[in-house]
């Protein structure tokens, strides 16, 4: 007893803060005390007195706010679910109707026509910013030029001119003829949660966030932070990017999808790059639809100058551009078991990087082509060297399974040229890609030593061959003998592989199967991601 008095006298004489838990329901009071029987309104109330350590606990409800977290620490400041609820923050403002028409304001939608045929027409609510983007049913909607009541499409979006001055007007024709069952949101805020730079590290449990209208490089979620964690949450719909990680971030057990042009990305860093970001276990589709660049950023996952990174057993599927992207002096990342499926441009794309990052046991298959370049490609690389590729199945992509090759005279930070020389391609699966299985570079200045062997290859796709010398793509296609005389591929096999249900995404070795009896990696699945 007499150290435990000792202990907390000694406690308050040093003023030892202890971590506390704040409360927020949407029936509660701003003005309350922020425990669990008075809860805060608004989680922006519960910031602003929180501290490093701290925990904000969320009960279900609609928060339509925008957090700024600058409390400062080495501790994370938590904000998460409460067990078994499900709380959600938009960036945006609910558009409902019909409403009454005032003064030639409409504070939601109001019929416009006398039938009630299904067409809405109506001015954004008071107070309410132009600068936003419409998603109905959760799908983003494009400003249209106008608007004809006629239009077989469920809804657009259009500008109109009323009297002296130009109002922003939404013109909508349901099917259904019935508005009561669609949900409108208008998302204007840019970013719905942000942790400040200098911060302490930020915690993310258990939330639904969605409806934002950032720039390209903001996001839903912006963590600036090193050490701060999105887990177990759902990040969607967003005319940008999704989430925004920094040094030492971890994205896991997310559902992150309907990005505008990204899903997760990296900020910020040291003079080195940006250490020791993990994304693991998520699930990341259908981003990239705003037209978004594939060459320049766009897709699922894009990690600039990183170093130290794990990207691993992800299923990241459908979306307009790349699904795994690594850019620019990556050093020591590992890319593994994911699953990379129908996305444009590649699955995984590594570029102008050259000190061991490591590529093994992906899944990338169904890559459409990218009708703007000449991408399509399960694994593709520029300008990128000391790679290792390894024990991955790259299946029925349109233009390549694996390909290396060299494209600029870009240097790097040491002043150096890029190359592609000394990657290891080997103990992969390459097969039923629409041109070539494997496509590597042929010793030249800045492309040399790439070793290419033991690979099960396959060519099934009409004009399709097994391998193409990157440095001459102009030339005809090789089979294995003439690939071979290159000097690749000494140890690898032609075969068809065989899998137990590929239909339905179980690619382990079916019955007499030639690549489990051709190497013992390719015995069990080739990732295990979900």
């Amino acid at each position: 007893m007499r150290l435990l008095l000792s202990a907390l006298a000694l406690s308050a004489s040093f003023g030892i803060a202890h971590a506390a838990d704040y409360y927020v329901a949407p029936g509660g009071v701003d003005t309350g005390a922020g425990d669990h029987e008075h809860p805060f309104a608004t989680i922006a109330q519960a910031v602003a007195i929180a501290k490093s350590g701290d925990t904000i606990w969320l009960h279900t409800g609609i928060y339509r706010e925008c957090i700024d977290i600058k409390a400062t620490g080495a501790e994370p400041l938590t904000i998460a679910a409460v067990r078994g609820e499900k709380p959600q923050i938009f960036g945006s403002t609910a558009l409902v109707g019909p409403l009454v028409r005032e003064h030639d304001t409409v504070l939601g939608l109001t019929p416009n026509m006398p039938d009630n045929d299904g067409t809405y027409n109506g001015q954004l609510p008071s107070g309410i910013t132009a600068d936003g983007h419409l998603f109905i049913d959760d799908q983003p909607v494009p400003l249209d030029s106008g608007f004809d009541p006629q239009k077989t499409g469920d809804y657009t979006l259009a500008k109109a001119s009323s009297g002296d001055h130009s109002l922003f007007v939404i013109s909508i024709r349901f099917a259904d003829g019935a508005p009561g069952k669609h949900r409108l949101e208008w998302a204007t805020a840019h970013s719905i949660i942000v942790g400040e730079t200098g911060a302490c590290p930020v915690h993310l449990r258990g939330l639904d966030i969605a409806y934002a209208n950032g720039g390209k490089q903001e996001g839903v979620v912006v963590l600036c932070s090193p050490g701060s964690i999105v887990e177990n949450c759902v990040v969607r719909d967003s005319v940008s990017r999704g989430i925004s990680i920094c040094s030492h971030g971890t994205v896991a057990h997310c559902h992150v999808y309907g990005h505008g042009i990204l899903g997760i990305g990296s900020a910020g860093g040291d003079s080195k790059g940006v250490p020791g970001m993990r994304v693991t276990n998520c699930e990341i589709d259908h981003n990239a639809w705003n037209n978004a660049d594939t060459g320049w950023e766009a897709g699922g996952i894009k990690l600039s100058s990183a170093y130290q990174a794990v990207v691993e057993q992800n299923n990241i599927h459908d979306n307009a551009a790349w699904g795994i992207w690594f850019d620019w002096q990556c050093v020591g990342n590992r890319i593994a078991d994911n699953r990379c499926v129908r996305n444009v441009a590649g699955g995984i794309f590594l570029e102008a990087s050259r000190a061991g990052n490591f590529i093994e046991d992906n899944i990338c298959t169904d890559t459409r082509r990218d009708p703007h370049n000449d991408w399509g490609d399960g694994i593709y690389s520029h300008d990128s060297s000391n790679a290792e590729v390894v024990h991955n199945l790259c299946l029925h992509n349109a233009c390549y399974g694996i390909r290396f090759r060299l494209t600029t005279d870009r240097k790097l930070a040491d002043g150096e040229l890029v190359e592609c020389s000394q990657n290891a391609i080997t103990d992969n699966i390459c097969a039923g890609n629409g041109i070539a299985q494997i496509s590597l570079p042929s010793d030249a200045p800045r492309m040399r030593g790439d070793v290419s062997d033991r690979n099960l290859v396959f060519a099934d796709g009409p004009g399709a061959g097994i391998a193409r010398d990157s440095v001459h793509p102009n030339t005809p296609l090789l089979d294995l003998a003439g690939w071979q005389k290159l000097g690749f591929d000494q140890h690898s096999i032609v075969a068809q592989p065989i899998f137990k249900d590929a239909e339905h995404g179980d690619f382990q070795p079916g019955p007499n199967a030639p690549q489990a009896r051709f190497s013992p990696r390719f015995a069990g699945p080739v990732a295990t991601a979900p």
